[in-house]
């Protein structure tokens, strides 16, 4: 199974509508298989021939999490038949695409700390993740660009993820026979689930549902 989080948004649905391949369709007659789309680099198979290269660097903030190195594989084969060898080379991104904090969110004061304590002299781009328990406070933006200001980085939005109670009951989630969910629209089931994980729906998010869904349906058409 690939690994591919934090590539474009989560979904169960692939691009292309294929689910999964058997490797076995590669048979014996390719010394090296290079995949593409996913952005995580990772290798599918006991014999290392099958790969994911994945992106030279992260491109989004969400492919920015611990244990997802970006880079370049440089393969080496011989001749046909030969052993492959697959090396992955390591690229360091002048610009790096930050998360505070790294992993999840946090308290919008405790955020604003770990900006201001942020080195002043990496030229990144960064993404503040804040828990809310509804709304971010009235000019958290200009607050933060005011931190960043005479920092090398620059501060491209403030993410905001709802509190989600520790007591939380499952029986208050919204439950969907398969018969519902046939009936009701995707852009809405992905409402419920992004809701659900504590993530607020926006404007932003819609567009680019309604983007997607209209992509799907000029394909089966």
């Amino acid at each position: 199974n690939s690994d591919w989080r934090g590539h474009d948004f989560s979904t169960d649905t692939n691009i292309g509508g294929l689910n999964c391949q058997e490797l076995s369709v590669f048979a014996d007659g390719y010394d090296y298989v290079a995949l593409g789309h996913i952005h995580k680099q990772q290798c599918l198979d006991k014999e290392k021939r099958v790969w994911y290269a994945g992106t030279p660097i992260a491109v989004s903030f969400d492919e920015s999490y611990s244990g997802n190195e970006h880079g370049v594989l440089m393969v080496e084969c011989e001749h046909h038949g030969a052993a492959v060898s697959v090396e992955s080379i390591h690229v360091k991104n002048i610009n790096p695409l930050v998360n505070l904090p790294f992993e999840g969110a946090a308290e919008w004061e405790d955020v604003k700390k770990m900006l201001a304590d942020y080195d002043s002299e990496i030229p990144s781009f960064v993404r503040l993740n804040v828990e809310v328990d509804g709304y971010l406070p009235a000019g958290a933006n200009d607050e933060a660009q005011q931190i960043v200001a005479d920092k090398k980085c620059r501060l491209c939005l403030i993410n905001s993820k709802r509190k989600v109670p520790r007591d939380h009951a499952t029986s208050d989630q919204p439950t969907l026979t398969a018969t519902e969910l046939k009936q009701i629209d995707f852009i809405e089931v992905a409402k419920m689930y992004i809701e659900s994980e504590g993530v607020t729906f926006d404007d932003e998010m819609l567009e680019m549902l309604q983007e997607v869904k209209e992509m799907l349906n000029s394909n089966q058409e």
